[in-house]
């Protein structure tokens, strides 16, 4: 089966390098060579940085490209995430579509088991799954509610699930 596509994957960030190249040339006037020159700066600097803060992206192409950055470059580099979570969603969904039938079978109103982030194993109940492969379930020993305020189900990858 194929591996499930996730923002730190080359080719995610490789366009997301190009769509940033692409907004920075609109908004600053970047001649061609220069355009080609950046998107590759900014694929070093999307690999190098863990959190993709506009802030701190824009200090790393500073120091690593010697980019003369400004409150615009870093209110462009903050929506970095953002471009990568619209490509990131058309992959999985895409993704998801093409690998349906190798993933585990699962319905909404099924109990299954899934690893949550303190390491132990619980119990839930699907109660939606989403057209990217992910299951939304529904746990009340870890939080979850039915009605009102607060979370109402906890986002699980359909291959994640026991």
């Amino acid at each position: 089966m194929a591996r499930r596509p996730y923002k730190r994957d080359e080719d995610i960030m490789k366009e997301v390098a190009i769509k940033l190249a692409g907004i920075l040339n609109e908004q600053f006037g970047l001649v061609e060579e220069d355009e080609i020159y950046i998107e590759e700066d900014l694929y070093e600097v999307l690999s190098n940085c863990y959190d993709w803060d506009g802030y701190e992206l824009t200090k790393e192409l500073e120091r690593t490209a010697y980019a003369d950055g400004n409150s615009q470059m870093v209110e462009i580099m903050d929506s970095a995430d953002c471009i990568a979570e619209d490509i990131v969603s058309k992959k999985q969904t895409e993704w998801f579509r093409q690998q349906n039938f190798l993933l585990p079978k699962c319905s909404v109103g099924n109990i299954v088991k899934f690893k949550w982030r303190d390491g132990n194993l619980y119990e839930g109940e699907v109660v939606r799954i989403d057209e990217r492969g992910r299951a939304y379930v529904f746990c009340e020993e870890i939080g979850h509610v039915r009605q009102g305020v607060g979370n109402h189900a906890t986002i699980i990858n359909l291959e994640d699930l026991a």
